[in-house]
C-alpha cells in the first residue's frame, strides 16, 4: 500500500508492517523497473548508470524490487 505526496510515494508492506520511502529519484527508478538492466534503465531515463545501478540496489534492499534475469522488476505493491 502506498500514497503520493509532493512527488514521492511511501509504500506500506502489510505482510512485513514495513514503511518506504521513494524520494523522487527513487520513485522514477522503482516505476521503471519493467525487467530492464540498470544501463537500459539508465538510458531511459537519461541518467548515469551508477547512479541507476546504486539506486536499484537501495530498492532491492529495501524489498520493492527484484531482480528478474539481468534485469529488474517491481515488487506486487497493494496501494492505499
Amino acid at each position: 500500500m502506498g500514497t503520493r505526496l509532493d512527488g514521492e510515494v511511501v509504500l506500506l508492506d502489510l505482510a512485513s508492517a514495513r514503511l518506504f520511502h521513494l524520494d523522487a529519484w527513487s520513485l522514477r527508478v522503482w516505476e521503471a523497473c519493467d525487467g530492464r538492466d540498470a544501463a537500459a534503465l539508465a538510458a531511459a531515463l537519461g541518467a548515469d548508470v551508477d547512479l541507476v545501478s546504486e539506486t536499484l540496489l537501495s530498492l532491492a534492499d529495501a524489498g520493492v524490487i527484484r531482480p528478474a534475469g539481468s534485469g529488474w522488476v517491481m515488487m506486487t505493491v497493494a496501494w492505499v
